[in-house]
């Protein structure tokens, strides 16, 4: 028998090991290969200190505006985000952020049936990889992941999509800039677009409608077990928050009339009743709806889309929150004396 061969093996294992370190190291040195998310995590930790909130979650998050509540909060949303990778990036990001008092989540009517890995529809698995690469914790895998969990880690390497701007930045030899400013806001997400009529909304609440049930459909068929699963995930989270005396504000912001009557009452109400149940036990957390807000619902003015503030909405909206959300009036009232 070849003692030496076990040496043999684990000397190419540890070599192997050493050149994936340090082709990730230089890799996400020179372009990282989920740059948003980076930059953010970056920017987090230079001014962790300064923010007391977090809007979390996903697009519909357009409509908090922390300059609008005169609160230093932090934007960390993505578009297209589920409960599942919201409740992991909050349980990754809160103790990176010791002045952390409270985490804004928009609790769309359709969340609690979506698991992005189970969307076939569209690529959405991506943002579950993206998540994993960014915020590494093995301790706090999503049940069922280990799998993208691991193809997350290797991304920076194996990925040859990443390898062209990698080599791109060693020609050019400054770095590309990151549309990220220190609320963590991406700039390419612009708060305004034109919206010239009620019909263009009625419209859009049509396509919104469609787009959003279309993956609840896919996750259910292939995910049946999703809502237990989400509740253990959500009430986790939750006592984390509790944990480290952290409030979590759940709400749904307001749509547009139309939008509302296209998904229907019954989708609605079951979708806040489960909430609401989850949170119950939990003095931390709340849940506030404002879908069908008379100042917001019919005013076009107001919207982006169907389903999403523009920048005026979102400044009246986070000014409303303001006034009726506990925490943050006193958040605002500390650090505004």
């Amino acid at each position: 028998m070849n003692t030496k061969l076990p040496f043999h093996v684990f000397g190419f294992l540890l070599l192997g090991f050493l050149l994936y370190i340090s082709l990730h190291i230089i890799s996400n040195a020179l372009s990282p290969v989920h740059p948003i998310d980076t930059a953010r995590k970056s920017v987090i930790d230079l001014h962790s200190c300064q923010i007391m909130a977090l809007s979390a979650g996903h697009s519909q998050s357009r409509a908090i505006d922390f300059e609008s509540m005169n609160l230093p909060g932090f934007y960390s949303w993505r578009n297209g985000q589920d409960l599942f990778e919201t409740t992991y990036k909050v349980r990754q990001l809160a103790p990176r952020i010791p002045e952390l008092k409270v985490v804004l989540i928009p609790f769309a009517y359709t969340l609690l049936w979506m698991d992005n890995v189970a969307i076939t529809s569209s690529n959405r698995s991506m943002l579950r990889l993206e998540m994993y690469n960014t915020y590494p914790r093995p301790t706090q895998i999503i049940e069922g992941d280990l799998q993208r969990f691991i193809a997350g880690l290797l991304a920076p390497v194996v990925r040859y999509d990443h390898w062209l701007p990698v080599l791109s930045q060693i020609r050019r030899g400054t770095p590309a800039d990151i549309p990220i400013l220190e609320n963590g806001w991406n700039t390419t997400k612009l708060r305004d677009r034109p919206i010239s009529s009620p019909s263009e909304l009625f419209f859009d609440s049509l396509l919104k409608a469609k787009y959003h049930v279309l993956p609840v459909q896919e996750t259910t068929a292939s995910h049946p077990d999703v809502l237990p699963d989400l509740e253990k995930l959500v009430k986790g989270m939750i006592e984390c928050l509790q944990g480290q005396d952290i409030g979590v504000v759940f709400y749904t912001p307001p749509y547009f009339h139309s939008y509302n009557s296209l998904v229907g009452t019954d989708i609605i109400l079951n979708a806040q009743n489960i909430l609401k149940d989850w949170i119950a036990e939990y003095p931390n957390a709340s849940y506030l709806d404002y879908s069908t807000h008379q100042d917001f619902t019919e005013e076009t003015h107001l919207f982006y889309d169907a389903a999403h503030l523009n920048g005026a909405g979102a400044a009246a909206f986070s000014r409303l929150l303001v006034q009726e959300v506990d925490i943050l009036q006193r958040l605002v009232r500390a650090d505004n004396p």
